[in-house]
């Protein structure tokens, strides 16, 4: 215990190597910013119709953000947790794409090709069902215009 500050900061040196030095974690760190998700969580990359799309997943913090070029980020947080219930139709989960705060609505059924998502904006209302979710242009970043 007595040595514990000097084991973190050759552990924090090791990591700052490992990821390709001290430019490479400030350019992480730079593109974290303009992204407006921490550095510390995982991104994953799918190849998308106008580029690569990024999606972040957070369990413990039950959050969703996914990104791409030419489209605005969408989000998904429930700050008190995914809570299903009738009155309540986005089940406490609140979607933002871009700046604009939408209107989520889960309907779940027994079937799952009868259960769907619609996300409402001030642009337009988009559904996806659980048959058209594999149909091309059906995706986070393209469900505020129909599928």
């Amino acid at each position: 215990m007595r040595r514990a500050a000097e084991f973190a900061h050759a552990l924090g040196e090791l990591a700052v190597r490992g990821s390709g030095g001290p430019e490479q974690v400030a350019a992480l760190a730079a593109r974290a910013r303009a992204e407006g998700v921490p550095l510390w969580m995982a991104r994953r990359f799918a190849p998308g119709p106008a580029g690569p799309i990024a999606v972040v997943v957070d369990r413990r913090l039950v959050q969703v953000d996914v990104w791409g070029p030419h489209a605005p980020a969408v989000r998904l947080r429930a700050p008190s947790g995914y809570q299903p219930h009738p009155r309540d139709p986005s089940g406490g989960l609140v979607l933002t794409v871009g700046p604009v705060h939408a209107r989520l609505e889960l309907r779940r059924t027994f079937r799952k090709s009868k259960s769907g998502v619609e996300i409402g904006t001030p642009n337009g209302t988009g559904r996806c069902g659980a048959r058209t979710r594999r149909a091309p242009g059906c995706s986070a970043t393209t469900a505020v215009s129909p599928c």
